[in-house]
C-alpha cells in the first residue's frame, strides 16, 4: 500500500493550488478527481462571464510569486504575455482562467489522477486509508475538496422555478438569456 503525507480528494481551484504550492517541498502527495480531466463550472462558462478578482489572484502567486504554476508564467509559456499586458486588464475571463488551471494541472500530471473516483476513507489510528477503484493508499493528512453541491437558501424556496434557480440547476441548459439582464448571486 502506498503512503503519502497528503492526499487530496477533488480537484478545484483550492487542491490544484495546493498541488502546485506542494510541489517545491518534498512531501508525497497525490491528488484524486473523478472527472477525467481539469473542469470549472462549464456550466457557467458564459462568453462575456468574468472574474472578479486580479489575474494576481492565481493559484500561487500570493504565497509563491516566483512559482513555475503561475499566472504570468502560463502567459509567458504560451506565447501569450505580450498581447494580455497590451490588453491593459485586471481581470481575466472565467474560460481564461479554466485553460490556466488545465495548463497547471497538465504540468503537475504526476501529482493528479484524474477518472479516479474515491471509494472509502477509513481512519484508524491516526492514519487514513484511502480507496479509490482497486487501490488503496495510506496517508496522514487529507484535503477534501467537497465541490459545487447545490444549496439553495431557505429563503429563496418560494422563488425557485425557470426564472429563479441555483446553477447547478437543469433550468440553466433551458434559459435563454440573450437579450437578458442577468443577475448571478
Amino acid at each position: 500500500m502506498n503512503s503519502y503525507d497528503l492526499i487530496g480528494i477533488g480537484i478545484g481551484p483550492f487542491n490544484l493550488s495546493l498541488a502546485a504550492l506542494l510541489d517545491k517541498t518534498n512531501l508525497k502527495t497525490l491528488f484524486f478527481e473523478r472527472k477525467k480531466e481539469f473542469k470549472w463550472h462549464s456550466e457557467l462558462m458564459f462568453e462575456d462571464a468574468s472574474m472578479q478578482t486580479h489575474y494576481l489572484k492565481d493559484l500561487v502567486t500570493s504565497v509563491d510569486p516566483t512559482s513555475p504554476y503561475s499566472f504570468l508564467n502560463y502567459l509567458v509559456r504560451n506565447g501569450l504575455f505580450h498581447h494580455f499586458m497590451n490588453t491593459e486588464r485586471n481581470h481575466i475571463s472565467r474560460k481564461e482562467f479554466e485553460l490556466y488551471c488545465q495548463w497547471v494541472s497538465q504540468k503537475l500530471e504526476g501529482k493528479l489522477q484524474f477518472s479516479s473516483e474515491i471509494k472509502e476513507v477509513r481512519l484508524k489510528n491516526q492514519e487514513f486509508k484511502v480507496f479509490a477503484g482497486d487501490q488503496s493508499f495510506r496517508t496522514q493528512n487529507i484535503s477534501v475538496a467537497t465541490g459545487p453541491i447545490p444549496h439553495a437558501p431557505e429563503c429563496t424556496q418560494g422563488f425557485l422555478g425557470s426564472q429563479v434557480f441555483h446553477a447547478k440547476s437543469p433550468y440553466l441548459n433551458q434559459a435563454q438569456l440573450s437579450e437578458k439582464n442577468v443577475v448571478i448571486i
